[in-house]
Parts: C-alpha cells; structure tokens; sequence
C-alpha cells in the first residue's frame, strides 16, 4: 500500500510540474469557524477570492485542508499533526534527523491504527537546522482509499465533480487531461492545486502544493 501512494504521489507531482463560492468579496469567506481548541487552526477567514470572484491562487492563505474537523495549512509541523493523535512509519522515517535549511527527506504517510489518513511532504522552510519533526508541510495528498473526511477551499472534496471544481478554480488550467486538472498561480510558481477523477468523474485525489520559499 505505501508503494502504491508513493507512486500516486509522485505521478500527481510530476504532472502538477510541467464562478466562487463566496461571492467576490476578496476578503470574503464562506467557511464556518472552526474550533481554537487546535493549535493548527488558522484565525484568517477560510477562502480569498481575486477581483474575477474565483479562488486567488498568488494568496498562501487558501492552500490548506481541513482533516476530520482540524485545519491545516502549510506552515503546519510534522510535530503538530502528530499532537492530533497521527503515527507515522518510524521505521521510514527517523523524525530526530537534522535537515538543513531548505532540504527534505521525502513524503511520509499520516496514520491512525494502520490506515493512512493523507500523506505529505515536509521541509525545512526556517533559516537554522531543524529536526523532520519540526519542518513544514508543502505537500498534502488525499486520496478516496483514505477513511480520512477532508474538505479544502469552498467545501471541495473527494466526491466533487468537475463542474464543482471549475466553479471555484475557474477554467484558466495550468494543465488538463481527461482525468486530472491542475491550477497554478504561473508556471513558475511552485504552488498548486492538483485534481484526479475517476471513471464516474468525481474527485478521487487532491494534491495541494505550497510555498517552498524559506521564512
């Protein structure tokens, strides 16, 4: 099963490479507030939408899932979600490793009991020599296999259609194929919003992909 994701993973990556749901209120949001009670949650409102009424993609603040009820965005530590009560494979991964500013290890898989909720990629986006466990997410990855209940932007979902899709991104792809869409501020952005479709052309995996930059 981690053989298949990281294959999924790294497809979704190396495609992703090459009207709103709230109105056009640019500081507009249409997300209930979620529970302070985790220290993932973001006090920003929950969507930011461009003068053209669709999602701003240049707006960091929009590239962020919402895990079981739980927020997080892509600054989120590997150390934070697993105060949510997630595991990882410590025998893939040795989270007291040391990484230099700017470098990574690879993906890792988030689990509870033995199945994987979402994967991610982590990185040390600080200026001073960190462990994994302290390094931030830029990658998350959802996939319809999981048992974890994620929403994104605007409520999309593993589920949605395209048309719930476009409603929201609008349909100035970055790239598209029969079966997967991706979104990206310009081609030389490394942010991005990656759509997979099943046979019944309903969502069956998302791939978010943040701001590598270093703080």
């Amino acid at each position: 099963m981690k053989r298949i994701f990281t294959l999924v993973m790294a497809l979704l990556l190396a495609l992703s490479l090459m009207t709103a749901c709230g109105g056009n209120n640019s500081n507009g949001s249409t997300t209930p507030s979620l529970s302070s009670d985790s220290n993932n949650v973001s006090d920003e409102p929950g969507e930011f939408f461009g003068a053209d009424g669709l999602i701003d993609l240049r707006d960091n603040r929009n590239y962020f899932a919402v895990v079981n009820g739980v927020r997080y965005d892509m600054n989120t530590t590997i150390r934070n979600v697993l105060d949510d009560g997630y595991t990882v494979d410590e025998s893939a991964i040795d989270l007291k490793e040391i990484l230099k500013p700017g470098s990574y290890k690879g993906t890792l898989n988030f689990y509870k009991g033995k199945d994987i909720y979402f994967t991610v990629h982590p990185i040390n986006r600080t200026n001073n020599p960190i462990t994994q466990a302290e390094c931030s997410i830029i990658y998350m990855y959802f996939s319809s296999s999981n048992p974890a209940n994620v929403t994104i932007v605007c409520g999309l979902t593993i589920g949605s259609t395209l048309a719930d899709v476009e409603k929201v991104f609008g349909v100035d792809y970055y790239s598209k194929t029969d079966t997967i869409v991706t979104y990206k501020p310009s081609n030389a952005d490394n942010r991005a919003f990656t759509f997979m479709f099943d046979d019944s052309g309903k969502v069956k995996n998302i791939l978010i992909q943040g701001d590598v930059a270093i703080d």
